[in-house]
């Protein structure tokens, strides 16, 4: 399968702005959201995630029910 995420704003959204994650499984001793917004995004890649800075304007449905994005 291949998979696009579109982000118009912050990648990763609140967390990624966040001084310190204290609750988060694997960093006994907290880690930044930048830090954690970076390794999701890193891992995520690694698995051939592709990551496009756009907003999606409209959805739409074909006649195949195949999505149509507007971005």
């Amino acid at each position: 399968m291949d998979v696009i995420l579109l982000e118009k704003s912050t990648l990763g959204g609140q967390i990624a702005i966040t001084d310190l994650v204290e609750n988060y499984p694997g960093f006994p001793e907290g880690i930044s959201g930048k830090e954690l917004t970076s390794k999701f995004k890193a891992q995520a890649e690694r698995f051939g995630l592709k990551i496009h800075r756009q907003g999606v304007i409209s959805v739409k449905n074909d006649d195949n029910n195949i999505k149509i994005l507007q971005t």
